[in-house]
């Protein structure tokens, strides 16, 4: 008969949000969400607050100044910024978020990544206003990694040409660089 485990020495229940939060300590998360998707800022920013106070630095992406200032403040450049790589990482030092708009001759998908590669930046959060991936059982993707994403392009996940267009792009953005 064993005896029961002393609570005090029990390890903590998994916790998935300590988790990501242990990963991300130390690191560079960007959050990409066109204006439209940033009207009502108040849960990113319980989000953004909570991961600046967890030391990581959060770089949002937007596609207008005004829909990014309420969750990062003054701290907004945009991606013609000249020197923008050395300009970014400067900012970052004195808070641990930033702005950026992304809007310019690109589309949303493909300036962020652009933002994402020129920046060396370790993950891409995409705040998605259709809900996210799904696979075939209904069940929410809530990451993928380059062979899960393919299998789910070719299985005919997108449900309609927006997606499939944006999952391309997360596609040629894992390719490129990030994990």
């Amino acid at each position: 008969m064993t005896a029961p485990a002393d609570s005090a020495t029990a390890p903590p229940p998994f916790s998935e949000k300590e988790f990501y939060l242990e990963d991300f300590h130390g690191k560079t998360l960007a959050i990409a969400a066109p204006a439209a998707d940033l009207r009502q800022p108040a849960r990113l920013a319980q989000v953004i607050d909570e991961l600046t106070r967890n030391e990581t630095n959060v770089v949002l992406l937007s596609t207008e100044r005004s829909a990014l200032e309420p969750l990062v403040g003054e701290h907004v450049l945009s991606m013609a910024t000249p020197r923008l790589e050395g300009t970014v990482w400067r900012q970052l030092r004195a808070s641990f978020r930033l702005g950026l708009v992304v809007a310019g001759s690109l589309a949303f998908a493909p300036a962020c990544r652009e933002a994402t590669l020129r920046l060396g930046i370790s993950k891409l959060v995409w705040i998605d206003r259709d809900g996210g991936i799904l696979r075939a059982n209904g069940e929410r993707v809530s990451f993928v990694h380059l062979e899960e994403l393919r299998e789910l392009l070719a299985a005919g996940a997108p449900r309609n040409e927006r997606r499939a267009a944006l999952l391309r792009e997360v596609e040629a953005m894992l390719v490129a660089g990030p994990p």
